[in-house]
């Protein structure tokens, strides 16, 4: 997965999709807590393991929290 510097209105960034010889796949648009714009990514752990796009974020009382979203590719 390759998260580009591309936005929609909605706060969501495009990511596109490469198999494991480097051959384009897909493209999709996700919302990744706290990031609002592309640099964001750079401050941002994120991890893909086994079919899971792990990361984290802060909940309503500023307790840091892991948000795991399936990654059906």
């Amino acid at each position: 997965m390759v998260f580009t510097s591309r936005m929609n209105k909605k706060k969501e960034i495009l990511v596109d999709v490469f198999n494991g010889n480097g051959k384009y796949v897909d493209r999709f648009f996700i919302m990744l807590p706290g990031v609002k714009r592309p640099d964001d990514l750079r401050e941002k752990p994120i991890l893909v393991h086994k079919g899971f796009l792990w990361t984290t974020d802060m909940d309503e009382d500023d307790t840091p929290a892991v948000i795991k979203f399936k990654a059906d590719i």
